[in-house]
């Protein structure tokens, strides 16, 4: 995904114009993504930890260990000592990260691995629209633990896309778990989740998807709305007077809807959580 050859720029440009849509995953090069990550501004990411830090505890009484760990999109692996510490050191097969961006990949191994020298970490560089994760999923139980706990942590975007959701469903067996952490829309806080979205760090991320796509990045033709039907913040790239969507993110409006949605592609609830001061929830799910 560093690169585009020039079929797939075909493709690319195809697809934004008859879906007038740049796929977002064309946006995540090199280290735009820590950028957002790491800038204070980006108040989303406080709550996000705020919430993972509170909840990711209440997941050991629930599982059975030892018990592999399944990281999609990792980003710069902040999350990883969280999920660590909760679980227990000695009480992970292996620990795998997955992203769509090698430097990201990178970035959190070298992160994980000077906080947790024995940890049994690998990476997967892998787009998992492609039903990568359930071949993850079943090697980690042939070389690690016969049982995966898999993580969604703080991707609205990932979480966004019913095909990935589906995928994760397909790789969930007898005792492996789905964990889960998510920002909720609040209409009286929206200007403060708009904001997080409208820094120049994550406009910058998106610029690049908007460049690949052959287009001119500017910073004053994006815009977002919600989207109360489909529950999902959109972000748009003005072109020639169209908007084109660069980014959704899943942000139901209550956890009703989240254990509903759920529901529908048969997994069950251990436990959903909310936290009303940070608009945020958390999830345990089984099939």
């Amino acid at each position: 995904m560093e690169r585009l050859t020039l079929v797939r720029q075909g493709e690319l440009n195809s697809f934004v114009k008859k879906k007038k849509e740049i796929p977002i995953k064309f946006c995540y090069v090199g280290v735009a993504w820590h950028k957002i990550a790491t800038d204070p501004n980006y108040t989303l990411a406080t709550r996000e930890k705020s919430i993972l830090e509170k909840s990711v505890k209440l997941i050991y009484p629930k599982i059975k260990n030892p018990i592999n760990i399944l990281h999609l999109g990792a980003g710069n692996g902040v999350e990883i000592p969280y999920v660590v510490d909760a679980i227990g050191l000695e009480k992970i097969g292996i620990y795998a990260i997955v992203d769509i961006n090698k430097s990201m990949l990178n970035l959190a191994k070298s992160f994980a691995l000077k906080k947790y020298s024995k940890l049994n970490i690998k990476s997967y560089f892998k787009d998992i629209e492609g039903e990568g994760i359930k071949d993850i999923a079943e090697e980690l139980k042939r070389k690690g633990a016969n049982r995966n706990l898999i993580l969604l942590i703080a991707n609205g975007v990932l979480f966004s896309n019913s095909k990935i959701v589906r995928f994760i469903r397909q790789s969930i067996k007898n005792e492996d778990r789905f964990f889960f952490t998510l920002e909720l829309f609040k209409r009286e806080k929206q200007k403060e989740i708009f904001d997080s979205y409208m820094i120049p760090a994550v406009l910058n991320l998106l610029s690049i998807g908007v460049k690949r796509a052959g287009f001119q990045p500017n910073y004053d033709k994006f815009s977002i709305k919600y989207d109360s039907k489909t529950q999902r913040m959109k972000q748009f790239f003005q072109i020639n007077g169209e908007k084109f969507l660069v980014l959704s993110s899943y942000k139901p409006t209550n956890i009703e809807k989240i254990e509903k949605r759920l529901k529908k592609y048969g997994l069950k609830k251990e436990f959903l959580i909310e936290n009303k001061k940070i608009h945020s929830c958390s999830g345990l799910f089984k099939i």
